[in-house]
């Protein structure tokens, strides 16, 4: 409040353990004025979640520029 700023609860979303049960989530997303949990989606074209083998988590950046540079538009 001091500095002006406000969140976006319309694109604000939480993530929670799989340790955390329904009941619990709710009360914070009641409490936090959160309407949306995170799952399987992308902010900025990285995936919200990153998984342990990150190698599969990536590949699409590799496989973006192997389009890109195969495809002759690609310009140094």
């Amino acid at each position: 409040m001091a500095l002006g700023q406000a969140i976006n609860l319309n694109k604000s979303k939480t993530f929670y353990s799989s340790n955390d049960d329904d009941a619990r989530q709710n009360t914070i997303l009641d409490i936090l004025g959160v309407h949306t949990r995170i799952g399987t989606g992308k902010y900025l074209d990285i995936p919200s979640v990153i998984v342990k083998n990150r190698k599969d988590t990536f590949s699409f950046i590799k496989n973006k520029v192997w389009k890109k540079i195969n495809s002759g538009k690609f310009f140094i």
